[in-house]
């Protein structure tokens, strides 16, 4: 069922930069509950940049990330979603038949948490063969938007307050 746009769509209307990447807890989802619970307003902030023409993207180092998208039917509002350069993730099914993630190493590679996002986006950018410039990254951790901006510093790397999540205003500041 979809849903009209919200009164405030004129915001989101920023041809500069239409494609989005954001790291998942703490910026969709709450980060301290277990189940993971959307922040209550998020699924309607993704349906006004999907509405208004944004690329949304996933990038984050949680191993729930698919799995949740599923079970919150978010999966297909998003292009690409990456979760670490050098891990693998397995999805299978536990005891109870729940879908879960479990990782593995890859040794080519050791990277930080941090430069690992850095890298998942500088290769979802070329797979897209799009610029730096056309982006913006949406994070709860400083460290993260730091290794970010210092591989590709023309992305607009936005910090978001894990209390409250994306907010309507990260939109608005990443084209400022």
């Amino acid at each position: 069922m979809s849903r009209p746009p919200s009164d405030d769509t004129r915001i989101l209307d920023f041809p500069q930069k239409k494609v989005l990447f954001f790291d998942f807890d703490g910026v969709l989802v709450h980060p301290w509950s277990h189940p993971e619970i959307p922040y209550a307003h998020i699924e309607r902030l993704l349906d006004d940049l999907a509405t208004n023409g944004f690329t949304l993207c996933i990038a984050s180092f949680s191993p729930a990330v698919r799995p949740l998208l599923r079970r919150f039917g978010w999966a297909d509002r998003f292009k690409a979603i990456r979760c670490g350069s050098n891990v693998r993730w397995t999805e299978s099914l536990n005891a109870e038949g729940e879908e879960t993630a479990y990782m593995t190493i890859d040794n080519r590679f050791d990277l930080c948490k941090a430069k690992q996002i850095s890298d998942m986006m500088e290769k979802e950018l070329k797979d897209m063969h799009l610029k730096p410039e056309q982006c913006a990254f949406f994070d709860d951790l400083e460290e993260n938007l730091a290794a970010v901006d210092l591989r590709m510093p023309n992305i607009s790397c936005i910090l978001v307050n894990p209390i409250n999540g994306l907010q309507r205003a990260h939109i608005i500041q990443a084209h400022e």
